[in-house]
């Protein structure tokens, strides 16, 4: 028997492929033209560049502190076989970092271990940490051990800038916080306590690194290591027929992602899916439920947009883009296999947001879009022919069975979409869970979940204009919070008109009449941030909204 697997991970023939050969789905007489929403370009806002104000601590002091910083050496034996054997024990995703377990984890560093320099506004020390041999390195400390104003930067071993975004902590925070990867197998960990801050309260824990195969792609990507990883016979989107029309768009929707969960990092692919309002732009993103399966893993997320070829002929990725900061989950199923999140922070511009297809089809042209092997991003074109029950048991029917013609799916394909094209427009209609299909096997398939089941849980964010309008008021509750953690904010909110001042862990809860459009404009101001704003239409009498403020300089 065949065995399937799940698509996560652990020079493609630079062929011509014309995609007007893919055929029209059949399409069910009851077919329901309300139920597709065609793919849009992705306006957005430039990335806003926040000012960081240079510690005062000298970079004389930096590396005079870094030969006490904490060494891990090399993987061990023990390591290195859990990283080999991962992808053996679970199917599901295939590894790219584990977890250091060379160390006593947690680590704490109170106030004495650390070297310290005075400034006129406070303190400032360095930690640096070693895992030699990693591609790059992600961090997780403990923000509920330090005291309240304390700010925490991470940098590389350049010590040029901050890698991401620095952190003030600030009062009740439980949270863990995770770094952005960090390139190379070196960190800094930049310490800061304003004046008026109990020093003799200050630890420092460090909870976890992970060390990393893979570095976090910049603008060169001549060394990347994930490029070329995937098999002979994969196909780079740049050597796809450029006569389909919107078809550079579509891919654009397409993103690489990595994160970490029980203590390995992992990579999938996923898709940023439009919606049927067009006077809003939210960045909803979907992948496989059996790549992120929790809001714990959801909050480790990291992006990397047009991770693909400049052109067919070279191989090189020259406009890469890297994101992070998770996301929300939003809804999950396991039996059809999608998790469906809200970015906590807004892609870049000239991304695109996928068209879909909610109608049921039955056989049909379609193609695939994806990371195989966290490789540049690929191509597969082949045909729908049946449906196939839940790997878990529980439903029947759950999802598309696919025989491919061109190009193959593989470990870091999962959460990937499958799309039919009908005039000049593309339409999703299923999410990767995994297969038999590889490069030296003709007679393998994949399974698809299916979208048309999925819809009508994610029907309140996708297609909310179809519902009765909400009259009269609303209830709108959530909390304020730091983009990208669950920092608690106080500041000021306002929906159509009314207005309350939040202060209690961040939670905020407000009645407010919807407007003539059945809309609700909601504003948020605290000191210290930029300005938040969301226009949204209800679709029933109470809703969560948690407010992502920003740090301004």
């Amino acid at each position: 028997m065949t065995r399937l697997t799940t698509r996560c991970i652990l020079a493609a023939k630079l062929l011509p492929i014309t995609l007007g050969l893919l055929t029209m789905p059949l399409l069910a007489a009851d077919y329901d033209s309300a139920k597709r929403v065609p793919h849009a370009v992705f306006t957005g806002e430039p990335t806003k560049r926040v000012a960081i104000e240079s510690l005062k601590s000298s970079f004389s002091l930096r590396k005079q502190a870094l030969p006490s910083a904490l060494n891990l050496g090399e993987l061990s034996e023990t390591e290195q076989q859990r990283l080999e054997q991962a992808p053996l024990n679970n199917g599901r995703k295939a590894v790219v970092g584990i977890q250091r377990s060379t160390a006593d984890f947690p680590l704490r560093y109170t106030a004495s271990d650390l070297t310290w320099e005075a400034h006129k506004e406070g303190e400032t020390a360095i930690l640096g940490i070693t895992s030699s041999g990693a591609a790059s390195l992600r961090v997780n400390i403990d923000l509920s051990t330090l005291p309240q104003g304390t700010e925490v930067r991470f940098y590389d071993e350049s010590f040029y800038k901050p890698v991401g975004r620095s952190i003030r902590v600030s009062k009740d925070q439980t949270i863990n916080h995770w770094s952005d990867s960090i390139e190379g197998d070196f960190v800094g960990i930049e310490l800061f306590i304003p004046s008026n801050a109990p020093k003799n309260d200050f630890t420092l824990v460090i909870n976890k690194v992970m060390h990393q195969l893979i570095s976090k792609e910049t603008a060169s990507l001549k060394n990347n290591a994930a490029i070329g990883a995937s098999g002979s016979c994969q196909i780079d989107v740049k050597c796809a027929s450029e006569s389909a029309s919107n078809f550079s768009n579509l891919t654009s929707s397409v993103a690489k992602i990595v994160f970490i969960d029980d203590g390995l990092s992992y990579s999938c692919t996923g898709t940023l899916m439009n919606d049927a309002d067009t006077s809003s732009e939210i960045p909803y993103f979907l992948t496989a439920n059996h790549c992120v399966d929790s809001q714990a893993v959801a909050n480790t997320l990291e992006f990397y947009w047009f991770f693909e070829k400049s052109t067919c002929s070279t191989s090189t990725a020259n406009n890469t883009i890297y994101t992070s900061g998770g996301a929300s989950l939003l809804k999950a199923d396991k039996d059809y296999d999608y998790s469906f999140l809200k970015l906590n922070r807004t892609p870049p511009a000239g991304v695109s947001l996928s068209g879909w297809d909610a109608n049921t089809i039955g056989s049909a042209g379609v193609y695939g879009i994806h990371h195989p092997s966290g490789d540049l991003k690929k191509y597969s074109s082949g045909l729908t022919y049946s449906f196939y029950d839940s790997f878990y048991g529980n439903k029947s029917n759950t999802h598309i069975l696919v025989d491919w013609s061109l190009g193959v799916t593989e470990t870091g394909s999962s959460g990937s979409g499958l799309w039919y094209r009908d005039g000049g427009s593309s339409y999703l209609v299923g999410i990767l869970t995994g297969g038999s299909s590889a490069c030296g096997s003709t007679q393998g398939i994949d399974l698809y979940g299916r979208f048309d089941q999925s819809y009508p849980a994610l029907k309140g964010w996708l297609n909310n204009t179809s519902a009765s309008p909400v009259t009269g008021n609303i209830t709108i509750k959530g909390q304020v919070v730091v983009a990208g953690t669950s920092i608690p904010v106080c500041g000021l909110v306002l929906a159509n008109g009314t207005h309350l001042f939040s202060c209690n862990q961040g939670n905020y809860e407000i009645t407010a009449p919807v407007d003539s459009e059945g809309k609700i404009t909601l504003f948020a101001w605290a000191d210290g941030f930029f300005p938040y704003k969301l226009v949204f239409t209800p679709s029933n009498s109470s809703t969560t909204q948690h407010i992502e403020m920003q740090r301004a300089p």
